[in-house]
């Protein structure tokens, strides 16, 4: 306590016996118990009236707990206890049996009970045991989290642990709450020293992340720790080692800040003693014992000269471990992230040990887990094993790298940036393309990242570009992706070889070139800014840029700016802009449909594949929203930006963005929907209202251009020649994981993922593509992917679904959950047997009630409707549909849902297509899809399912 550690409880009492003779090492002796356990209370004066959490030894036995129950409840009423006020638990249901360790299983769940102030919820324990009475004593068992709330009480825990010996514990630990501090009003937030170091560069960067991710939850919770704790703690609480970063920071939230910063532009081969502007420094320090050096910085501390002590200490020396630099502030010890180890496994012998891959699991099974680095039976390694060229290190080559790996492959990835990343890689200077410092994702994180790694917490519902960094630099280190990357190595050609690849790369002037099994091009799509050559633009005298090349609004301070294009980047810059132009434009062709993130209290991505497949018309959605959102509907008309019905029909999508919709009706960015008509000196003159406009700055947030061919892949066309948009029609080892078209509904990540784990499994030659796949064309007919639908085709596709055919309760089930990841990976190969916890996380999260609307009834018929009829009886006679189903799939036959390739795309109509000027995917229709529907027809006519009428109403259609 003087030292100001950290406590994390007090024991209170404690004290052990023995059972004597008894029946046996199962059979404990209940009146033992019972005495050791008002022995303790007596002895050192405790009220079990006050303890209100038992951490029992509770093994889950038939005789074993109810006298367990029974001991306790005798000791605690020879004190007048009550009922039902104490609640009753053990780690046993979480971790199992420890055996010798069991018992400090259960102090270190109450220890940690004690520092959240909550009591955890007893699982597995729906029945309880029917010799336990629990009505007439003095426990309960929890079955949610609750906040452990006792009046202004300290908390009190005891913990029981009896071994097979016949050896009985008993231990009480009560809250600790230390004296509050003099002058802490007097703290303040002056400028304090946080230092980190680390053996490798690459551990110093996990434990940075490790401190931003724990100060911002501290923070998100209400509780931020004072910036002069963790600063006192860090330099007197952990050894300093060879790779260093110190940071002068005025506030927890600038500390957050600077870490950030620090994160995404560091570069791995900058490591030099320099002083950065911004208050950060890195060095690699000499380990000798500088003594010099350490007075030094303990007198740079003492004078208030921060600057001096950081750049000092990352050259090498030490701290003392007094508080004098701290004057009176007091600083305390306290409970901060410890060293990132780094994850290296080292074997005995040879061999690595073999995991075997259990068979498929239903939703609620839970199956051996493939998701850590593991590693493949023999016999499939050998049949696999093929070395993969990864183009980029971005979301889509990690994931690549990590699917490949899972599947026994060796993959080496490429990529010219000095980090991972790729387009959320935040750079500030020389930028061309990427993201911009304000960017967030339209969906939340719960159905955006991948599906077996949720990543650190913190950031919000919706992570934004430092976030996104920051998930996917842990789940680099989480899968050990980081020995597989090339930074700064940039693939110049790309040349088929036979059926293999001869690959290029550039590094530092030097080329090199090898052969590869397979290549993966993973580098995505938002490389090459376009941008419309408007008459007369080169003599606008204002300056001009792309989206590509913003970084945040300060090069917009004090000037008019027009932002061209109603795109995520249009209205994110637009909003920006307020915060420093004199005056911000906003000019669009037509308007289109503006939801916030947030629908209420849930993220406006929570809606499941089964909604979204229900009929609905753009009029029933703008009436939806004038009724559950009226605020946001009359500011939305009183912004002019509503569409009108024809609009939306046309743009059945949604953009998101929280602020502008406000910002346009309260006449902080002005909204010109007109087309420009040429530019001038000074602006640009519109089409339609003829109106002239004098600017500073012209952003175009137009897109990027989507080129038919890679300068690294000469001849080959990434329109012609890719079936499906993803894989190489003559020679599959070829793969690209870049999305052609829009995705609405949900993240981005499903796609690199799903198509990551299907290369996978067809270079391990255990799926084969069929024909009818690599004949399949993308055309201009194909305006957007529906996410939720595509992870549904995919997941039907690679078996991580139930065959709807065989198990269309437990298929329907998910197909009315929000598209979570998880869900793709409760079965199948690589399956996690945490995903089905998550899930059900997820599902409260999401408010999901599971009730049967007359729309969604009519998508399950649909469903059903496009199975034959053997199918369909057998589905009743095992009792997966019901009777009515069976007869509602009959009245469908003609409207038929099935999870074919193109059910995931929202086709343009024909007007819509010929009108599409952008270049697009544009190899022929084959009309494949139209032969089979029409033999579909024929043999529902022949078999009575469909009558004349019905086949005439079909083919009008």
């Amino acid at each position: 306590m003087a030292q100001g550690d950290t406590i994390y409880g007090v024991i209170r009492g404690w004290g052990t016996n023995q059972d004597g003779k008894t029946n046996g090492i199962t059979a404990p002796n209940p009146e033992a118990q019972r005495r050791l356990t008002s022995e303790i209370y007596r002895r050192f004066d405790i009220d079990p009236k006050q303890i209100s959490l038992v951490e029992a030894h509770g093994t889950g036995t038939k005789l074993g707990d109810p006298i367990e129950v029974g001991a306790l409840s005798e000791a605690f009423n020879e004190f007048g206890a009550g009922t039902g006020y104490c609640a009753l638990g053990s780690v046993k249901s979480n971790i199992g049996h420890l055996a010798l360790a069991a018992g400090v299983a259960g102090l270190i769940k109450v220890l940690l009970s004690l520092q959240h102030r909550q009591i955890p919820p007893t699982l597995h324990c729906d029945t309880v045991n029917e010799h336990i009475d629990l009505d007439r004593s003095p426990f309960y068992i929890p079955r949610d989290a609750r906040q452990w709330d006792t009046l202004g009480e300290k908390r009190m825990a005891c913990v029981s642990s009896f071994g097979f010996s016949g050896t009985n514990a008993h231990l009480v630990v009560e809250e600790y709450r230390p004296k509050t501090l003099p002058n802490m009003e007097d703290r303040g937030d002056g400028p304090q020293l946080v230092v980190l170091s680390a053996r490798r560069p690459e551990q110093l960067k996990a434990n940075a992340r490790r401190l931003r991710d724990h100060l911002v939850a501290r923070k998100e919770s209400g509780d931020p720790p004072e910036l002069v704790d963790v600063a006192y703690t860090l330099q007197t609480g952990r050894a300093g080692f060879k790779h260093r970063l110190a940071i002068v920071a005025s506030s927890i939230g600038d500390l957050v800040d600077r870490l950030d910063q620090w994160q995404v532009t560091q570069q791995a081969a900058d490591n030099r003693n320099t002083l950065d502007r911004k208050g950060v420094y890195e060095g690699i320090a000499s380990l000798s014992n500088d003594a010099e050096r350490s007075v030094q910085i303990r007198e740079a501390l003492v004078g208030g000269r921060h600057d001096r002590a950081a750049s000092l200490w990352v050259a090498g020396g030490d701290f003392d471990a007094d508080t004098d630099a701290f004057g009176s502030l007091h600083p305390r010890r306290i409970a901060l992230p410890g060293y990132a180890f780094a994850r290296h496994r080292h074997w005995f012998g040879r061999e690595k040990p073999v995991v075997a891959i259990g068979a498929q699991a239903k939703p609620d099974v839970q199956s051996p887990s493939l998701v850590k680095r593991i590693e493949k039976p023999k016999a499939l390694s050998e049949k696999t094993g093929k070395r993969i060229a990864v183009v980029g290190a971005g979301p889509a080559g990690l994931v690549m790298a990590k699917s490949l790996l899972e599947e026994g492959h060796r993959p080496e990835v490429f990529d010219r940036q000095p980090d991972l990343g790729g387009v959320w890689l935040l750079r500030s200077e020389s930028k061309q393309a990427g993201a911009y410092k304000k960017v967030r994702f339209q969906t939340s994180k719960y159905t955006s990242v991948f599906s077996d790694f949720s990543g650190p917490s913190g950031g919000g519902h919706f992570y934004g570009v430092s976030d996104m960094h920051r998930y996917l630099s842990a789940y680099a280190e989480h899968f050990n992706l980081s020995p597989h990357i090339r930074y700064r190595t940039e693939v110049t050609k790309i040349v088929a070889c036979a059926d293999r690849w001869k690959v290029t790369v550039a590094r530092d002037g030097e080329i090199r070139t090898d052969i590869y099994d397979g290549v993966a091009l993973c580098q995505g799509l938002f490389w090459k800014p376009w941008q419309p050559d408007f008459a007369g633009l080169s003599s606008f005298q204002g300056q001009v840029m792309h989206s590509g090349s913003y970084f945040d609004e300060e090069c917009l301070r004090g000037k008019r700016v027009l932002v061209v294009g109603n795109g995520i980047s249009g209205m994110d810059i637009a909003e920006d802009a307020t915060k420093s132009a004199s005056k911000v434009y906003w000019a669009m062709r037509r308007p289109k449909l503006i939801m916030p993130r947030m629908a209420g209290f849930v993220p406006n991505d929570f809606q499941s594949p089964a909604s979204l497949l229900a009929d609905g018309d753009p009029a029933q959605m703008l009436e939806r929203i004038r009724h559950s959102m009226p605020d946001y509907y009359r500011q939305y008309r009183k912004s002019g930006l509503l569409p009108n019905l024809d609009e939306f029909r046309e743009q059945p999508v949604v953009q998101i963005n929280d602020g502008i919709v406000q910002m346009v009706a309260n006449g902080q960015v002005e909204a010109i929907i007109d087309e420009i008509d040429e530019f001038q000196p000074q602006g640009c003159r519109f089409k339609h209202s003829q109106r002239n406009l004098d600017v500073d700055i012209v952003i175009f947030c137009t897109g990027y251009a989507n080129g038919e061919y890679l300068d690294s892949l000469p001849g080959v066309s990434m329109q012609d020649d890719f079936a499906m948009g993803i894989f190489h029609r003559d020679n599959p080892s070829l793969v690209s994981t870049s999305c052609p078209l829009g995705i609405a509904y949900s993240g981005t990540f499903f796609f690199p993922e799903m198509v990551a784990r299907w290369y996978a499994r067809v270079m391990s030659g255990s799926y084969r593509l069929q024909d009818n796949e690599l004949n399949y064309h993308l055309d201009r007919r194909h305006g957007a992917v529906m996410g939720p639908i595509a992870s549904l085709v995919f997941g039907l596709k690679l078996g991580l679904l139930p065959d709807p055919k065989r198990e269309f309760k437990a298929f329907w089930q998910l197909l009315n959950l929000p598209s979570f990841p998880q869900i793709y990976r409760l079965r199948g190969e690589h399956s996690d047997p945490d995903a089905a916890n998550r899930l059900e996380e997820l599902r409260k999260l999401s408010l999901t009630n599971g009730k049967q609307t007359a729309a969604l009834e009519v998508v399950k018929h649909r469903i059903l409707a496009g199975f034959d009829d053997v199918v369909l009886r057998d589905l009743l006679r095992r009792g997966e549909i019901e009777e009515r189903d069976y007869q509602g799939a009959g009245r469908y036959a003609t409207r038929a849902i099935v999870f074919d390739w193109q059910s995931q795309y929202i086709m343009r109509g024909d007007a819509a297509a010929r009108s599409e000027t952008t270049p697009a995917y544009g190899a022929p229709h084959n009309h494949v899809d139209d032969e089979d529907y029409y033999r579909k027809l024929l043999g529902q006519l022949k078999t009575g399912e469909l009558d004349n009428q019905g086949l005439l109403k079909a083919l009008a259609i």
